[in-house]
């Protein structure tokens, strides 16, 4: 039996259990399933914990929804907490449209009726976790919309003298919200003069987009294990992949057993755009070829159309500075990212080493990649990658990494004689304990005519056409 003068509303329980419900699966959606979209949205962005920055925000119509929105992405740096704030976002949607439009009258069908207004107030966060599958739809959008619904929902409990004291502050954060079929989408869009595309979860864009996620964590054996089950024919899916294979030394032996691009497939050329080449950028990093690194990482953050800087990419431009010894221009790109709450303290500590060139000697990545680094300046140019690989591997032979994108980047191009000539490197310098598969199989294909069925015979049919 209840204790006496305890009710418990059955009809409200019922409620909250269903909003819990919605808690639990966008926390688990985006934490689990999609953590990549959380570091899509962080990457592309970077708040600062200034007041010029919130004044700068605050100062436009929107702009409050705007650091709202910034405000909650930089905690996606940590993937359980930024799903975590993303639930809460959308259960307070949920909740803000239940008081603003559920039917609480009285009457034969009110019960219904309330049931039917409850079931409606889960549609607004339903369908921005349907529309987050367009990633240039930024967190500001949800923000504003929220607040527009606490509004509302307070003005049913307010008295009409303070009307004008809640809608004109919510209208103005929510801003350009009221502009929806509009052309501009400043503060909601990541591409300016655009809208959302209503494309859903489309699923080679977001395995690609799971494929940065996994390597921006240096997960390599992750993007393998997804790359057997799931080919994406992109040059961007290849450059993934092979740097993978790679970084965990199967480059050589298991090249072909994945989709081959073609010559695109190791480094790509620049493509003006905040995604295309960062599988590229990271392939240069870690080869050693820091100003390439550099160039594309700067490139990138300029790409992004709504003129955000990036954490991820700070970082890489102040490494590479680093690297190169340019202090100077390294100490202003650490003082933006010491205005930061999640990169503070890597910029603090980086700050520590500058012009201490025994420490950066000795820094176990930095060091490293001065004694892999070109010794002398020459233009670049992406028609001669193969021989830029090369020079890079002739300046320092222990570049194991640098001489199998070498020698892969001629299996790609199919130069077989500069690759005959060049294998004996392998053999000397590679520490293989046999012959790596791919070159073996390589070489009985340039003796053989027509081409074996084999994982680079069948490259090689399809890079002619079939024949």
């Amino acid at each position: 039996m209840r204790p006496m003068g305890i009710k418990i509303n059955t009809k409200e329980t019922f409620w909250w259990i269903l909003s819990a419900m919605l808690f639990v699966g966008v926390w688990l959606f985006f934490w689990q399933v999609h953590p990549e979209w959380l570091s899509f949205q962080e990457q592309n962005q970077l708040f600062l914990c200034t007041d010029d920055y919130l004044f700068e925000r605050w100062s436009v119509a929107g702009g409050i929804a705007d650091w709202l929105g910034e405000f909650i992405v930089q905690f996606f740096y940590v993937e359980w907490l930024g799903a975590l704030l993303m639930a809460l976002l959308l259960l307070l949607m949920q909740r803000m449209g239940c008081l603003a439009f559920v039917w609480k009258g009285k009457g034969h069908y009110s019960s219904l009726i309330s049931h039917f207004t409850f079931l409606l107030s889960f549609l607004p966060p339903l369908f921005f976790l349907w529309l987050f599958g367009d990633e240039n739809v930024l967190v500001a959008m949800p923000v504003a919309v929220t607040l527009l619904l606490a509004a509302v929902a307070l003005l049913r409990r307010t008295r009409w003298l303070w009307w004008w004291l809640i809608i004109l502050p919510s209208l103005w954060s929510v801003g350009q919200c009221s502009q929806r079929i509009g052309p501009q989408w400043t503060n909601f869009y990541r591409i300016p003069q655009r809208g959302p595309s209503l494309s859903g979860w489309e699923t080679e864009k977001w395995e690609l987009l799971k494929q940065d996620y996994l390597i921006r964590n240096e997960r390599w054996t992750d993007v393998l294990k997804r790359a057997k089950d799931r080919t994406v024919t992109t040059p961007f899916w290849s450059n993934s992949v092979n740097l993978s294979l790679a970084m965990t030394g199967q480059l050589a032996s298991r090249q072909f057993e994945y989709w081959q691009s073609g010559e695109d497939a190791l480094i790509m050329p620049m493509v003006r755009d905040n995604v295309s080449n960062l599988p590229t950028m990271e392939a240069f990093w870690r080869l050693g070829m820091v100003n390439s690194a550099l160039r594309y990482a700067s490139d990138i953050q300029e790409s992004i159309l709504n003129a955000r800087k990036s954490g991820r990419l700070e970082k890489r431009i102040i490494e590479c500075l680093i690297v190169n010894g340019q202090y100077t221009i390294a100490r202003k790109h650490l003082a933006l990212l010491k205005k930061t709450f999640f990169y503070r303290s890597w910029a603090e500590d980086a700050e520590r080493l500058l012009d201490h060139e025994d420490q950066i000697a000795a820094h176990p990545v930095w060091g490293r990649l001065r004694q892999l680094r070109y010794k002398q300046n020459f233009l670049y140019s992406y028609a001669e990658i193969d021989k830029m690989l090369g020079i890079l591997f002739q300046n320092n032979t222990q570049n194991k990494m640098a001489l199998e994108y070498f020698l892969s980047q001629l299996l790609l191009k199919g130069d077989a004689q500069t690759f005959m000539q060049a294998l004996p490197w392998a053999q000397q310098y590679g520490d293989y304990p046999q012959m790596p598969q791919c070159y073996e199989d390589a070489v009985v294909c340039m003796r053989t005519q027509p081409v074996p069925d084999s994982p680079y015979g069948r490259y090689v049919k399809r890079m002619l056409g079939g024949h």
